[in-house]
This record gives structure tokens, sequence and C-alpha cells, in this order.
């Protein structure tokens, strides 16, 4: 079959009302399309149009107040109001801090391995034991009191 003779019979075949009622269809369903995106844009434009005034009306309700504002700082030389709270009390002196060597150190833990591993000046102080090992003995719990009717002076 020829392309003429298969165009010809295209035609034949979709010239008929079915053929007319499926482009009506077709042109009714693109036309339903059409509309639907149109809508959809017209809702975000005009939710975009809403919202700006909104953040805007936001943004002036939640700003910092005056007083907190670079700009309006008063500047350094002025003196303090008289509203000025007074500084706090000067807090008591710290205690000083005496350093001790490595023998001093190691004095203070009797009976415990330990280590300082590291290079001088970054040196880490371990455990080499759970505490456990050569430890003294503990102390032995104290005799149990004597019944009431044991106890002197009774």
């Amino acid at each position: 079959m020829t392309p003429y003779e298969q165009d010809k019979l295209l035609g034949e075949l979709l010239a008929g009302d079915e053929a007319e009622a499926f482009r009506q269809s077709s042109l009714s369903n693109a036309l339903h399309s059409i509309r639907r995106r149109r809508a959809r844009k017209r809702v975000l434009v005009v939710s975009a149009i809403t919202c700006l005034p909104l953040l805007v009306a936001l943004c002036v309700l939640f700003r910092r107040p005056p007083g907190l504002s670079m700009a309006s700082r008063p500047p350094l030389d002025r003196q303090p109001a008289p509203h000025a709270v007074t500084p706090a009390p000067a807090a008591a002196p710290l205690p000083t801090l005496q350093i001790i060597n490595e023998k001093q150190l190691f004095a203070l833990f009797p009976n415990r391995s330990i280590a300082l591993i590291g290079k001088p000046g970054h040196q880490e102080f371990v455990f080499l034991d759970d505490g456990k090992a050569n430890s003294p003995t503990p102390p032995k719990p104290a005799p149990a009191l004597p019944s009431g009717s044991e106890r002197p002076g009774n």
C-alpha cells in the first residue's frame, strides 16, 4: 500500500461521527487541563502577594527594642544614666595554685601504678591499675554494738 492509499484509508476511517466525538472530547480535555494549570498559577501568585505583607508585619512586630540596636547606643564617652546598675562586689580571690614536680605527684598516690605519658609539657597522667591491686587493705568494720541487755550502765 502506498502512502497515498494509507492516507486515504485513514481519512475514511476518521471521517465519521466517531471521529468528531473523539475530537470534541480531546479538545475539552485539553481545555480543562489548561484551565487547571492557570488556576494553580493564580493561587500561587495570590498566595505570594498575600504572604509578603504578612512577612513585613511580622518583622515589624518582632523587631528588637530600640535600646538594643547598635545605631541607638550612646557613645562610650557619655556618663552612665542615673538608674544604671552598680557592679557586683568583687568575688573572693581564688587560692593560688602550687606547681609540683613529678616526684611530688607520684608521692601523692602511694601504692598505685601510675605514669606520665607524652612529651614534656604535654603529658597525661595515667593510672595503670584499677585502684584495687596495690591499695592497702581496707579498714576493718566496726564491732557490732552489744544487745540492749549487755550494754554497760543498764
